[in-house]
């Protein structure tokens, strides 16, 4: 298990410099974060309040809370999308914007290309990277092999079942061979018995190679547990609960049993959640 996540406060902890080499420091840091967002009629909802965090490099971190609580916002300043209201953050060393190359994202639909087929969607983002055609077609062959779609490469989209197209969203963004990897509810449109094959196949490609950073946002508290090395709570735009998760011994990704460690971790969740002003 990678280092654990740390939660800072205090005037005297500070990001690293957005102009240091992007191998130094955490995947992701923030401090003092803060989203307001303002309506037409002129009303404004403050969505995260004075959030501060750090996430080393090779950890999963698993998001979660109700609806509207802000987790999807997050991931949204993240990758630049949003500017934060108030507060710095760091993404790879860098502000998120210039970060984006080196950034994946998994949305909770696939949103493949209909014109491509799963090989050459799996393609796509590394195209975009300038990535040489040769070394994109082996890493395509590659990771669809570990997701067990290596026969579907020449299917179109239409071809294919929701879970086989969201296996291929998900070996697309990890085919680019992010530092970070974010992902928004990426199995939620899946029935249970897909959604549980799809996330053993994910399991897979996070065995495969290096450890990378990983911010996953879900509903689903088992989903969490079985997958991340720590488990943050978003709960009224705070963090509500900031869990490392128990190690898995001997689990060689294969099984979803949950141990008696995992499931005293589960009750604790819920009852972060239970607790929930928004609720």
């Amino acid at each position: 298990m990678s280092e654990p996540l740390t939660m800072r406060s205090g005037p005297d902890k500070h990001l690293p410099d957005a102009s240091a080499p992007a191998a130094a420091g955490p995947a992701v840091a923030f401090e003092g974060l803060s989203v307001t967002f303002t309506h037409p009629d002129g009303g404004r909802h403050e969505v995260l309040r004075d959030l501060s965090l750090e996430v080393p490099r090779g950890q999963f971190i698993a998001l979660v809370g109700r609806s509207g609580g802000g987790k999807t916002t997050i991931l949204n300043v993240l990758t630049g999308l949003l500017a934060p209201t108030a507060g710095r953050v760091s993404v790879l060393g860098m502000p998120p914007a210039e970060a984006r190359a080196s950034i994946g994202f998994v949305p909770a639909r696939d949103a493949l290309l209909p014109w491509r087929n799963a090989a050459r969607n799996v393609e796509y983002g590394m195209e975009l990277r300038g990535v040489e055609r040769d070394e994109r077609r082996r890493r395509a062959q590659h990771y669809l092999h570990l997701v067990g779609l290596e026969d579907a490469a020449s299917r179109w989209p239409w071809q294919l079942s929701q879970g086989m197209r969201q296996r291929v969203a998900l070996v697309r963004a990890w085919a680019v061979e992010p530092e970070l990897l974010l992902m928004d509810e990426p199995f939620a449109a899946l029935d249970a018995d897909t959604r549980q094959s799809v996330r053993l196949k994910f399991r897979a490609l996070l065995a495969d190679g290096p450890a990378r950073s990983v911010i996953f946002v879900t509903h689903d508290l088992d989903e969490a547990v079985l997958l991340a090395d720590r488990v943050i709570v978003l709960s009224g735009g705070k963090f509500a609960a900031d869990t490392p998760v128990p190690p898995r011994v001997g689990d060689d990704g294969t099984s979803d049993e949950l141990t008696g460690d995992h499931l005293a971790l589960l009750r604790e969740l819920r009852n972060s959640l239970r607790d929930d002003p928004a609720r």
